[in-house]
């Protein structure tokens, strides 16, 4: 077990996909450890669906230690071959200091920093443009070497929950009638310059935001309308921001949301004309509607749909967080569940004693390889591998950041290119951090799974032994919400190698 949970610290020191097991010191006490940072999201997620989506940005991180003026950390974070790095190397690597680290980040490039007074100031008019990005701070994460060391390994990557200043809003327009119907015009003002300004000097992320008005330099929607004299056949709709006309499809989930700053909404109206026809008589509608007043709050969208009936244009609007950190069912045409890609810890073993070093994850192959009875080395020198039936098991990691509470199972399903798997040739263990046990993951009925945290889950798959056959399988990750059914999170685990007992 003791080599097990060193294999575990290398990975997470590096961040490789797959590493040497060259060694580095497990220093005990106050000092030692490299720090190493990992972006999660909490509470919503947004424009930027998800964990996965933040490897598209840099990050600016922060680190302030008690025992220096200036900042320990000052540098970004950015994704690289299939882990989060340093965009700068530093000269000598972060290390866990005796004293408090208090961490903070935020998307690069998105305001104003002023060093001294630990502020991100923020000041833009908006556009209903898809160049337009979702600004995400993080929440103040501080902490002791001691504290820190006393219950993670000092390599644990520290977790940044990041959080959104703005808010955003979808306007829809449909055809409710059973004729088609011209679309003329669509219009409205909405205030889009404003401001905030995220402290971070504190224990925890405090945002303060201006007044918001309506920029008549750059409005959120143009003058020049780009509706006009649309065409809408019955159950049609404009996506009116996104300049999107859809003949078929769902409102609420084919329309397009935009930033826009969190304000309070009391005068807000939007403007429709539009002209139906019914055999030779065609009349022309005017219509203002008045939108009710309405708190728009960071983190969440707004939908709003004008309907548009026989004689009148009725509004319906839906208001949900971006993603909700409570606890229910999961929409997967939504993008409910988030996690990092599965990552495969890698090893390099002899299959012989004196033969050559071989990987067990083999990347070009997709596949983790439970070799048996493989020469690892061990206090510098080859040794031959005898636990666990004598085969070498498939290790991984990962993370879910949403949804935050309910349950997740791990379980077998055939490799490519296989029509079954026999499960009882595979045993699947979770790596438990307080107590530093491999468990019994239950993988024959799976009614209850394990409790879903903000932890990375570290888990084992390995060979029973049961016959000297060769077998295939991969991994499937199931995910469940309150009272929910399980949903498959295949699409999410994108790392399906196939899992190969080799004969024997």
């Amino acid at each position: 077990m003791r080599k097990l949970v060193y294999i575990l610290n290398i990975a997470l020191a590096f961040g490789f996909v797959a590493c040497d097991r060259t060694g580095v010191d497990d220093p005990q006490g106050e000092e030692g450890g490299v720090i190493s940072l990992v972006p999660q999201t909490v509470e919503t997620r947004a424009l930027i669906n998800n964990v996965t989506d933040l490897r598209y940005y840099t990050l600016k991180v922060w680190d302030i230690w008690t025992g220096q003026t200036d900042p320990y950390i000052d540098n970004t974070l950015v994704y690289s071959s299939g882990s989060w790095q340093y965009g700068t190397t530093p000269a000598s690597p972060y290390l866990w200091k005796s004293g408090t680290h208090k961490f903070y980040g935020y998307i690069d490039g998105t305001g104003t920093y002023d060093p001294s007074a630990k502020t991100l100031s923020v000041s833009k008019s908006l556009a209903a443009s898809a160049n337009e990005k979702d600004v995400l701070y993080s929440e103040v994460f501080s902490s002791t070497a001691a504290d820190w060391m006393a219950t993670k390994t000092p390599e644990t990557p520290v977790p940044l929950h990041f959080k959104h200043l703005l808010s955003s809003i979808g306007i829809v327009v449909k055809n409710c009638t059973e004729g088609s119907v011209t679309l003329n015009s669509v219009s409205t003002v909405i205030p889009n310059k404003g401001s905030a300004t995220v402290d971070f000097s504190g224990n925890q992320s405090e945002v303060e935001y201006g007044s918001v008005t309506a920029d008549e330099t750059t409005p959120f929607i143009p003058s020049e309308n780009p509706i006009a004299n649309v065409a809408l056949p019955s159950q049609g709709f404009v996506d009116v921001l996104a300049k999107k006309v859809f003949t078929t499809g769902t409102a609420d989930i084919d329309t397009s949301y935009f930033v826009i700053w969190p304000q309070t909404i009391d005068t807000l109206k939007i403007k429709v004309k539009y002209t139906i026809t019914d055999g030779t008589d065609v009349v022309v509608y005017d219509k203002t509607v008045k939108v009710p007043n309405i708190e728009w709050v960071a983190g969440n969208k707004y939908t709003y749909t004008l309907n548009i009936s026989a004689t009148d244009i009725l509004l319906t609007f839906v208001v949900q967080p971006w993603d909700s950190g409570e606890a229910g069912g999961i929409d997967t045409k939504n993008s409910s569940i988030s996690m990092t890609n599965v990552t495969w810890m890698n090893t390099k073993v002899k299959l012989t004693e004196n033969g050559e070093e071989t990987n067990t994850v083999n990347i070009g192959g997709y596949s983790v390889n439970m070799y048996y009875h493989p020469y690892v080395q061990t206090g510098g020198q080859w040794v031959q591998y005898t636990a666990n039936n004598g085969y070498f098991p498939a290790q991984g990691h990962f993370t879910i950041s949403y949804p935050l509470n309910g349950k997740y199972k791990i379980g077998l399903i055939p490799a490519y290119g296989e029509t079954e798997v026999d499960p009882l040739q595979y045993a699947i263990y979770i790596y438990d951090t307080s107590t530093g046990q491999w468990n019994t993951h239950n993988q024959t009925n799976q009614t209850d799974g394990e409790t879903i945290t903000d932890k990375t889950v570290y888990f084992q798959v390995r060979a029973t032994g049961k016959d000297a056959a060769s077998h295939k399988a991969q991994i499937n990750i199931w995910i469940k919400s309150g009272d929910g059914e399980w949903v498959s999170a295949y699409s999410e685990i994108r790392s399906n190698y196939a899992l190969v007992i080799p004969a024997r």
